[in-house]
């Protein structure tokens, strides 16, 4: 069954290594995947607008996702930090197969150590 694992949260929560360590345990598994840092998908500086800049994330997000599932990955670990409901819904719009959610949270205190 195909489907994507968004694990979001909070900056400096363990996003992107809680996505590392499923990737591994995926790898051990020989089970095929495909990790993505949602932060590099966006991370540009055209001088666009921040909706026209949300259309070359979400244009990123479908290219290389569907590039994995061509590829054969059967399942999708993305890593990062959705600000509300509609980012949300726009990335479950893009995505080649289900999305489920992990959400991370830690006490302030913990994330600034």
């Amino acid at each position: 069954m195909k489907l994507a694992l968004l694990v979001t949260g909070a900056y400096g929560t363990g996003k992107t290594s809680v996505v590392e360590e499923l990737a591994q345990r995926l790898e051990d598994a020989s089970l095929s995947y495909g990790a993505i840092g949602l932060d590099w998908l966006m991370w540009f500086d055209a001088g666009l607008a921040d909706e026209q800049q949300e259309q070359v994330f979400l244009a990123n997000l479908a290219t290389v996702t569907g590039n994995y599932v061509h590829a054969g990955a059967e399942r999708l670990l993305l890593a990062g930090a959705v600000a509300d409901q509609a980012s949300l819904d726009a990335i479950r719009g893009v995505l080649p197969m289900p999305l489920h959610v992990v959400r991370l949270i830690l006490p302030l205190a913990r994330i600034e150590a």
